[in-house]
């Protein structure tokens, strides 16, 4: 399973991305601010996403489109 990670903290980002790692799944992008995400959501092909509510601010709520 591919996972698309957005998390604004880069340390809770590096902890989910080891515990992903360690349950067998692939990490195969992260996106720390909204735009960012939104863009690379359109390129990459996952399975499921883990997404932070609040982005430096900003709500992941339009991620749910993808």
């Amino acid at each position: 399973m591919s996972v698309f990670l957005v998390e604004d903290e880069p340390s809770l980002m590096y902890v989910l991305e080891e515990s992903i790692k360690t349950l067998g799944y692939a990490v195969v992008e992260k996106a720390e601010y909204l735009p960012d995400a939104l863009e690379r959501a359109k390129s990459v092909e996952f399975d499921v996403a883990m997404l932070d509510v609040n982005l430096h601010g900003q709500e992941s709520f339009p991620l749910q489109t993808f």
